[in-house]
């Protein structure tokens, strides 16, 4: 058994406890597991902010849409896919640097998001993910009134 392995079996384990749980306090718990054992993390990933959205950029090149799952529970958004071993080849393998296997990652956001509203394209082997911020998280501009 490889780290690897070993390291998404525990992953899927975590994450069906959570689920039976379904409690943010459990969920947390959950997240902080996961970044302390993903210590290669893939895919790679990218996430800006601006006032009125999140926007998340990962890697996934050779991936078809079908094999990536998205998920926004409990102001955490799951990345999850697979990718199978190439089997064309012919012969045995000199070199295999390409990612294959299952993968997880877990992003937590602090705002409030419209989840009606999150769209996912995914174009030339990046998956863009828009998160818009619900209403309530939104900067607001206060003003000053004078008697």
């Amino acid at each position: 058994m490889t780290e690897f392995y070993a390291v998404n079996m525990l992953d899927e384990k975590m994450s069906e406890i959570a689920d039976e749980l379904d409690r943010p306090e459990y969920e947390n718990i959950i997240l902080e597991a996961q970044t302390i054992l993903d210590s290669s993390p893939y895919p790679l990933v990218d996430i800006s902010e601006n006032d009125t959205s999140y926007i998340l950029r990962a890697e996934l090149p050779g991936f078809n849409k079908n094999d990536i799952e998205i998920t926004y529970k409990n102001q955490v958004l799951s990345l999850k896919g697979e990718r199978s071993a190439n089997e064309d080849t012919k012969g045995s393998n000199l070199l295999s640097e390409r990612f294959t296997g299952k993968f997880v990652r877990r992003f937590a956001f602090a705002d409030a998001i419209a989840t009606d509203k999150i769209r996912a394209q995914y174009r030339n082997g990046i998956l863009k993910i828009t998160l818009p911020k619900a209403e309530s998280a939104k900067p607001k501009e206060i003003s000053i009134r004078t008697k």
